[in-house]
């Protein structure tokens, strides 16, 4: 009885509470809202695609170079010998012969002929131009009303070597100092930014290194490296010379004339190198070369080293002197400094005032690792280390195969009361900025 009565209470709480069911429909489909949605997610891919396309080539080239580093070749550069006259040993005795008579052809020269003759110097000065480049150093300055405007400046740069990863090319610092952008033009017209790769003070010369995937197959067919001579030879006076780089401010001049003299020398900290005087003028900024009508370097052009009265001619520093900077810039060495400044003690002054044979120190650097240790102009420097040093020129030599950084014992002889004393400094040589 209970159990029918509980049956019959659920069928009526039933029917009580049938409004409250519902039913469920699928909401219809926005097409356009999951067309919207589709080319979003694409978009997506394809910009992610993008950056990782160009996050890849970025990066692959500095990984490879991590993974699989490339191996500079070291820049050799060969020295030359300064010529040494040579005593005769037992001469034989000269017989006086009755001259053969010479016979002399009159020969007219027509305006062909000189034709003829500068074409084949302008052919000299197209081979050349394929190891010259225009250097740029780009600087940006701020007015007085916060805008800015560019400002560059240029010289010509000589192509020296190929370390197997950077073409390398020898260019005057001067042009170039605080320059946020260095950008270097080929002969072909192609233009590539290069980095300073070393710098001496001394000189104002620097290496640019331009990465060798950047210039392009083409490029390096048309260009060459330069051939450097011996400036040292005594038959440079009076040479014939071609002068090529940029004179009064414009780039890729050229002009003909002669070697006025090779007996200049520069005097500076820890060196001298010779001058080499032209009759060509360029103006007291000129930059580039001077070479023969081989084509072979013999100088480098740089006439803030000549005096008042011929600044405007172009004089060169000789390549000859310059070979052991080039060699060691290329391979990313420095050029060590002491800084002083000397010569050769005269045979007839060291047997008459018996002054030591060795370099004599004529003046110091203020501020120098010389000055600062002691080092006084009139000592003479006789030993670096274990090195024996009687002139100047051993100096030099002992100079060039060190390094900034380096530890060096410097033993000088200085005069006093009672004769010449012996002194010794241990100097940490530096680099000249």
């Amino acid at each position: 009885m209970d159990n029918q009565r509980n049956e019959e209470n659920k069928e009526e709480t039933n029917k009580n509470f049938e409004f409250l069911k519902e039913i469920r429909k699928d909401r219809p489909i926005n097409k356009k809202r999951l067309l919207f949605k589709i080319i979003f997610t694409a978009g997506l891919a394809v910009i992610f695609g993008v950056v990782s396309c160009i996050t890849f080539f970025a990066l692959k080239p500095h990984v490879d170079q991590w993974l699989n580093p490339v191996e500079l070749e070291p820049v050799k550069i060969p020295q030359d010998q300064k010529e040494e006259d040579e005593p005769e040993q037992n001469p034989e005795p000269v017989v006086e012969q009755e001259p053969e008579p010479v016979i002399v052809e009159k020969v007219g020269l027509e305006l062909e002929d000189y034709v003829k003759l500068y074409d084949k110097l302008h052919q000299v000065v197209q081979k050349a131009d394929s190891f010259l480049t225009t250097v740029t150093g780009l600087t940006e300055e701020v007015d007085w009303f916060q805008n800015t405007y560019p400002i560059q400046n240029q010289t010509t740069g000589v192509i020296v070597a190929d370390n197997g990863k950077e073409l390398l090319i020898l260019a005057n610092q001067r042009a170039l100092e605080n320059a946020q952008t260095i950008l270097v033009e080929f002969c072909n017209g192609k233009e590539v930014e290069g980095i300073i790769k070393g710098y001496d003070g001394n000189t104002d010369l620097a290496i640019i290194g331009v990465n060798l995937d950047e210039i392009g197959e083409e490029t390096m067919n048309a260009l060459a490296k330069a051939q450097l001579g011996n400036s040292y030879s005594s038959s440079l006076d009076g040479l014939p010379t071609i002068a090529i780089g940029t004179f009064q401010g414009i780039s890729k001049s050229s002009a003909y004339g002669m070697i006025t003299s090779i007996h200049n020398q520069v005097r500076l900290a820890d060196t001298d190198l010779h001058l080499l005087s032209t009759d060509i003028n360029g103006g007291k900024d000129a930059s580039g070369v001077l070479i023969n009508y081989q084509g072979e370097v013999l100088g480098i052009i740089d006439s803030h080293f000549n005096g008042e009265d011929n600044n405007s001619l172009v004089a060169a520093l000789s390549i000859s002197d310059l070979k052991g900077i080039i060699e060691k810039l290329s391979n990313g060495q420095g050029i060590a400094y002491l800084g002083i400044y000397g010569t050769d003690v005269p045979e007839q002054v060291h047997k008459d005032q018996g002054v030591p044979k060795g370099a004599y120190v004529t003046d110091v650097q203020m501020d120098s690792p010389a000055m600062n240790e002691g080092i006084q102009s009139g000592d003479v420097i006789i030993k670096i280390g274990t090195t024996n040093i009687t002139s100047f020129t051993d100096y030099k030599s002992n100079m060039s195969k060190r390094q900034p950084g380096d530890i060096a014992m410097i033993t000088v002889m200085r005069r006093g009361r009672n004769g010449y004393t012996e002194l010794n400094y241990e100097i940490t040589l530096s680099r000249l900025e």
